[in-house]
């Protein structure tokens, strides 16, 4: 896990107690529903595109198979505490706003 840590460290340039990231495409009609349903619940989170080099590092790195796919992090304790497929995010994030 510590690989992760440094990578999301290293691209978005800071470490935070709890991070969502979304992995995502601009052709995948679940990926724009699933951004478009957190912000409207204002709900932060970063955004990697699958489509491009880094975000394809990512997904080989830690075996994204399906989008979008999300991963709250826990940067202080420097692991994943959860992998959520498609939508069920959202009942996750709201749960510990």
């Amino acid at each position: 896990m510590k690989l992760l840590v440094d990578w999301i460290v290293r691209l978005f340039g800071g470490c935070v107690t709890k991070k969502l990231i979304v992995i995502g495409t601009s052709w995948c009609s679940g990926c724009s529903a699933l951004k478009t349903q957190l912000v409207a619940k204002s709900i932060e989170f970063e955004y990697i595109d699958a489509d491009n080099e880094e975000g394809m590092e990512f997904c080989h790195k830690y075996g994204v198979k399906s989008l979008p796919t999300s991963f709250i992090i826990d940067m202080v304790e420097d692991e994943i505490v959860k992998v959520v497929l498609g939508n069920k995010v959202m009942e996750i994030m709201e749960g510990l706003k």
